[in-house]
């Protein structure tokens, strides 16, 4: 609500720029030392072989026990969907994307599952690489995505909502098989796509 370009302008005392009220809570040095100092992980005790997401080692628990407090408030309705969102970022991070088509275009890329009508977000995944899902070997990438994001949703009824990135036999097949609906727009190049549905002409819209 009141972005500033500059850490150190949210405690300035130009007139033009002023802000109060976050100089009453702490001063800007402390702030800064939070900042700078701020961690969520014993580096002694972490073990990177067996860890199971190694890019996400440094926030893993932060990350880890939000999700699960964002599963366990709220149960969400038949109807849900998948997607994914990009967090502006441009400091150095070896999965950083760049999608020209996104606002953003750099940044931290995430898949979530949320409810479709509210929008409320049940389960996420940041990109690092390889989603994990423990048939992951078996399946497209896509496929892993969605079935990491709903595997604790499967055989309770539940319809998914997907666009063309995901949606393909495969996927459908698999959901199906787990007691959870799927529709969605599909792209006709996918693998195992019936031909005579490759040959038909479908008006827009």
């Amino acid at each position: 609500m009141n972005q500033k370009p500059v850490q150190k302008w949210y405690w300035s005392q130009n007139p033009l720029i002023y802000t109060p009220f976050l100089s009453q809570i702490m001063s800007e040095r402390r702030f800064a030392l939070l900042m700078k100092f701020l961690h969520f992980t014993n580096n002694g005790t972490m073990d990177t072989n067996n860890h199971p997401q190694p890019g996400l080692r440094k926030i893993y628990e932060l990350f880890d026990a939000l999700n699960r407090k964002f599963k366990s408030s709220y149960i969400p309705e038949c109807e849900v969907s998948v997607d994914e969102s990009l967090l502006l970022y441009k400091g150095r991070l070896n999965f950083k994307q760049y999608i020209p088509n996104k606002r953003s275009k750099f940044g931290v890329k995430f898949y979530q599952l949320f409810e479709a009508r509210s929008g409320y977000i049940w389960n996420s995944l940041i990109y690092t690489g390889m989603p994990l899902w423990q048939e992951a070997s078996k399946y497209s990438t896509t496929t892993t995505i969605v079935m990491t994001l709903i595997e604790n949703l499967l055989g309770y009824d539940y319809c998914v909502i997907l666009d063309n990135f995901y949606t393909s036999p495969e996927m459908a097949d698999t959901l199906l098989s787990n007691r959870t609906d799927v529709y969605g727009t599909l792209r006709s190049h996918r693998r195992d796509i019936p031909q005579e549905i490759k040959a038909r002409i479908l008006k827009k819209g």
